[in-house]
């Protein structure tokens, strides 16, 4: 049984350390062809119709959030849930849902990484069953490029294929709580441990390449590839 997706949330808090010393913004919102990047991530997002609300999941102790919204945002509904401390996104997920009782589901995503092929991230996206008792997770073609991202791999038919962990992902109120108070995983394991754990989530493949913008390097490279016109 499918629904339709409703509202993303997207995890901005963290500054981005390693573009610090080439960029004076934090790294969801440093300058990617005229928009934020952030800005670009959700904009890819809410070509899917059914997604009337966003969130930037932010914190406060890492930079003041309303510094940098500006102009960029004045023609979305875009809603800032703000932790005062950073608690991972495991606790960011669930201070978000503390703060909307009325989202029993939510897509999540990082602020830095694009979807190359948005068709297929669209084409995805409609087929994603809400009503799972387990997260979804999107996964997208391997990068070949590099070797410095978690890499999934999946026996399908017999055979092992490897796929990139695209951070996306659906998770549910419930399924988010229990997480959190588990006294072993909220404490000891990363949420992307979590997720990519043997039986713990669904995976669906995006047929795309993935952009994590999260070094210089790939920061040019974006704004290489990126072309507003096509």
């Amino acid at each position: 049984m499918t629904s339709l997706i409703q509202c993303v949330a997207i995890f901005a808090g963290g500054q981005g350390l390693r573009l610090k010393n080439s960029e004076v913004r934090p790294k969801p919102f440093v300058d990617l062809i005229g928009k934020p990047l952030v800005r670009r991530v959700i904009d890819q997002f809410l070509k899917l119709s059914s997604i009337n609300k966003v969130f930037l999941l932010t914190c406060a102790s890492n930079y003041t959030v309303e510094n940098f919204i500006g102009d960029h945002f004045c023609d979305i509904d875009v809603c800032l849930c703000e932790e005062q401390e950073m608690s991972g996104k495991l606790g960011a997920m669930q201070f978000f849902y503390n703060s909307n009782s009325h989202i029993d589901t939510c897509l999540f995503a990082n602020a830095d990484t694009l979807f190359l092929n948005e068709r297929e991230l669209l084409s995805s996206l409609s087929r994603l069953n809400l009503h799972a008792d387990i997260p979804t997770v999107l996964l997208a073609n391997p990068d070949s490029t590099r070797s410095d991202y978690r890499k999934v791999n999946l026996d399908i038919n017999g055979k092992l294929i490897e796929f990139q962990n695209s951070g996306a992902f659906i998770a549910s109120r419930s399924w988010t709580y229990s997480n959190y108070l588990h006294p072993t995983i909220s404490t000891s394991l990363e949420l992307d441990e979590i997720l990519l754990s043997q039986g713990i989530s669904d995976f669906v493949f995006v047929d795309s390449d993935i952009l994590d913008i999260g070094t210089p390097q790939r920061l040019q490279l974006a704004r290489e590839l990126i072309d507003d016109n096509n």
